[in-house]
């Protein structure tokens, strides 16, 4: 099942008295795939992985991508990605990601985060942290706070 909306503005956040909770929502883009998609629904240019961008390959690698801009925008108090450039087109954007362009990594965000973030925003799909030790090492970064 991959999501292909994973974004800062989906996800829901509870408080209860010991622990805060994010929940990830709105799955009306979510799809079952056994293998990679080609689709192209209405995407969110800023968030989406380059193959989403230049071939409408949708994969669980992609939603990978989705979850380092997350993490971005969860540690910049949800500045829009790349908000100091503008595009003309989903074309402009893939080209300047495909530059090796990444989001630009701000001095509220720990080393060991931005660390993360870009490994999960490897240009080749491929070379993407898995979410099993990410979410181990989140763990591990967050039980030190």
């Amino acid at each position: 099942l991959i999501h292909r909306d994973i974004a800062a503005r989906n996800c829901l956040v509870f408080k209860s008295s010991d622990k805060i909770t994010a929940k990830l929502s709105d799955f009306n883009l979510c799809k079952e795939i056994y293998e990679e998609e080609k689709e192209s629904p209405c995407i969110s240019l800023r968030w989406s992985a380059p193959e989403s961008l230049g071939e409408c390959m949708w994969s669980f690698e992609s939603d990978l991508w989705m979850f380092g801009v997350l993490m971005w925008e969860l540690f910049t108090n949800a500045l829009y990605p790349h908000d100091k450039n503008s595009f003309e087109s989903t074309e402009d954007f893939w080209s300047y990601l495909m530059e090796g362009n990444t989001l630009e990594m701000l001095p509220e965000i720990p080393v060991a985060i931005q660390t993360i973030i870009l490994r999960l925003n490897s240009i080749n799909p491929a070379k993407r942290a898995e979410l099993g030790p990410v979410g181990n090492e989140l763990t591990t970064l967050f039980s030190e706070c």
